[in-house]
């Protein structure tokens, strides 16, 4: 995402970023795409570690969680840039940036900052996916994994229909969530998932890479729905089978460095885009120093900032589901769910399966 938000080319007066800009476009895309996939799957699983814990899901406390996990670094992020533009370091049209506290970016004609907001309509896709999920998990119960998987494979041949049929206004809004689902209906497929991705050779697995790169060229072309839905998948099953083989990729993603900055990847989500910026005469040296700079400045920003915030709202989740459900919640969301070896407590440290990838963090 980073090299993407380099690579605009909107921006032909700075020199530095026009080396970015041919051999990776798209980038950018593949990189909100594969969030979103890792987003839905880490979701999803610890709502289903819920159930099997506590035999329900918990709206309240969920929501707490997604509370002091998303909320502190977006006001950090919006308070910065709002100051910025309010004493003329940025441009002006960076104050509506407010607009993103209310998670609707992704409404076509929605200003939300110009470019210093422009990213947050992903975030805006997910916190409007996630109104509605655990409510369908819980009320689904033991029909979950049969049901939102139809709806899925439904979902993906409602957009083919809808691109044929000329509304690519609505498609283009409605597939954001797609590659959610995907993430989602892996994590109740889990077990089957791992064992497809696990028992392919390798060179499916950098089939697939090549098939992503070659998507991501693809998606502003008349192909791009097909592309959205193909896109999904690939990343998926390219995620599982780098989790469960020795590659090179593999190994890169579970070391510490690449660990370290996955636990931060939602502030570095955040801040890059200030780091990108296309300042006047900004050269190489200038975004090499402010692209280190903003990583660093993250991962502090999440050991003293975002951590203790997470554990806090872990905490108060776990008072409020120890506490029972609600006289008037009880009996929408007091579902009992057969037992499920893959599920665990979501406040828990991460799987170690799971750290082989850098982590949303719960995002």
């Amino acid at each position: 995402m980073i090299w993407s938000s380099l690579s605009i080319e909107s921006y032909p007066s700075v020199e530095a970023r026009q080396i970015f800009t041919p051999l990776f476009e798209g980038l950018g895309y593949v990189g909100v795409e594969i969030f979103f996939v890792i987003s839905g799957f880490v979701i999803c699983r610890g709502l289903l570690s819920e159930t099997e814990t506590f035999h329900r899901i918990s709206l309240s406390a969920f929501y707490v969680r997604r509370s002091f996990r998303i909320l502190p670094p977006l006001l950090l992020y919006v308070t910065v840039i709002f100051l910025l533009s309010r004493f003329r370091i940025i441009d002006g049209e960076a104050q509506s940036i407010v607009r993103a506290l209310t998670f609707t970016c992704n409404i076509p004609s929605r200003s939300c900052g110009g470019w210093w907001g422009a990213h947050t309509w992903s975030l805006s896709v997910e916190e409007q996916f996630y109104l509605i999920i655990p409510l369908v998990i819980s009320v689904l119960s033991t029909y979950r994994v049969v049901a939102l998987t139809s709806m899925l494979v439904l979902f993906a041949f409602l957009l083919l229909i809808l691109d044929w049929a000329g509304q690519s206004s609505v498609v283009l809004f409605i597939s954001n969530f797609f590659a959610i689902g995907v993430g989602v209906v892996c994590a109740l497929n889990e077990r089957r998932v791992r064992e497809l991705a696990s028992s392919g050779p390798q060179w499916v697995f950098y089939g697939a890479i090549v098939g992503i790169i070659i998507l991501a060229r693809l998606h502003n072309t008349r192909y791009w729905t097909i592309t959205t839905v193909a896109l999904a998948l690939l990343i998926a099953y390219s995620l599982f089978a780098s989790m469960s083989n020795s590659s090179a990729v593999a190994k890169l993603f579970n070391t510490g460095p690449v660990r370290a900055v996955g636990r931060a990847s939602y502030s570095l989500y955040l801040w890059q885009q200030l780091a990108t910026t296309a300042f006047p005469a900004a050269g190489i040296e200038f975004y090499a120093l402010s692209i280190s700079g903003c990583v660093l400045f993250v991962l502090v920003l999440y050991a003293w900032m975002e951590q203790p915030l997470i554990g806090l709202g872990a905490k108060i989740s776990r008072r409020l589901q120890t506490a029972g459900p609600s006289p008037i919640l009880a009996p929408a969301f007091h579902w009992v769910r057969p037992p499920a070896s893959n599920c665990r407590d979501p406040d828990t440290e991460p799987d170690q399966r799971l750290t082989k990838i850098p982590s949303p963090n719960d995002l």
